[in-house]
């Protein structure tokens, strides 16, 4: 009889995840609700735009590599199927809110029912509204897989070469994921060094690293949109930076439990921040309510998908049952973080 080695979970990625989704979150807590793009909360969102997706693709792919060495079932029933399932689930309720924001809300809800209605139908197959994350996570695990025999020196260049060229002139689902996807097989490969470089690294110098890296962030947040290299280049920033602010706030217990739960608070957040939106449709927005509602709305949308998360993460809200797989039944760890 063997007893199976449990690792410790490192506080620093939950961390990272937590400042990644709720800089995702307080994003559509601003589009979803209406506010006025000139205010404080939409300007800290803009900022953050080269930060936060790019930040939780990089820690996704620091724990994929072992998908890379796996057989393509074992990757199906491990790994991507505890991502499609919640998928499919969840485009209902997207494209509810979608249709009741058409109605109730045209000026932030552009599409007609009719696209909104072929959106979601196609959602099996094709991108949809925020689920497009989903997708792009599927579609990096499966490109990590079939470059496994690529060697890192030509992997990550071409990888980036794709996002640099190509990704500013596709759609934005597949740019999306061309572009997102470098920092994603970037972490994949290079998981030993980062793990080594931020586990030696404590709380304390963790704070005025963190710092300076922010400043230099910033200043590249001013040039970023001059080329698409500055662009790549802000994102690496924004990821460097990203990871060691997780460090210096790895104490804090519930940042952990926000990252741990990121899957469920991604699929829900947008149609509990819709229904808020509903409510205040033609609210006269002034500076202060502009500058409070995204994060009163961003604090109750995440207390509330983490307590759904709580109350049916087991269940098939979020995981697919038993005859949701690929061949015959194996031993499968479900994943509730991203």
């Amino acid at each position: 009889m063997t007893t199976e080695h449990v690792p410790i979970r490192k506080p620093w990625p939950d961390t990272a995840r937590a400042i990644a989704i709720i800089l995702v979150v307080l994003g559509h807590a601003c589009t979803l609700v209406g506010v006025p793009e000139d205010g404080p909360i939409p300007g800290l969102v803009g900022w953050a735009q080269t930060l936060r997706l790019p930040l939780f693709f990089f820690v996704a792919g620091l724990f994929a590599a072992k998908w890379a060495e796996r057989s393509w079932r074992d990757l199906a029933n491990g790994k991507l199927r505890f991502l499609y399932w919640p998928l499919l689930i969840w485009s209902v309720p997207v494209f509810a809110y979608h249709l009741v924001g058409g109605l109730l809300a045209p000026r932030l809800y552009e599409d007609t029912t009719s696209t909104v209605l072929v959106r979601f139908v196609l959602s099996p197959v094709l991108p949809n509204a925020e689920l497009w994350f989903l997708w792009a996570l599927m579609l990096c695990f499966a490109t990590l897989r079939l470059a496994r025999r690529i060697p890192t020196w030509l992997l990550l260049p071409a990888a980036a070469a794709a996002a640099v060229l190509l990704a500013p002139h596709v759609p934005s689902a597949p740019g999306n994921f061309m572009t997102y996807a470098i920092y994603f097989l970037l972490a994949a490969r290079l998981r030993d060094p980062v793990f080594s470089m931020l586990d030696r690294l404590r709380t304390l110098p963790a704070i005025p690293l963190a710092a300076v890296l922010g400043v230099v962030y910033s200043l590249l947040v001013a040039v970023r949109w001059q080329s698409e290299v500055l662009y790549v280049l802000t994102c690496v920033a924004g990821i460097a930076f990203g990871l060691v602010l997780a460090v210096a706030l790895s104490r804090l217990s519930f940042l952990r439990k926000i990252g741990q739960s990121t899957l469920q608070i991604y699929v829900a957040h947008s149609t509990i921040i819709a229904c808020i939106g509903f409510a205040l449709v033609g609210v006269t927005w002034s500076p202060m309510l502009a500058s409070a509602a995204p994060l009163v709305i961003t604090a109750a949308a995440l207390a509330l998908t983490y307590a759904l998360g709580r109350r049916f993460g087991e269940t098939w809200v979020y995981v697919p049952p038993a005859w949701f797989r690929l061949g015959r039944k194996r031993r499968v760890t479900a994943y509730q973080s991203l």
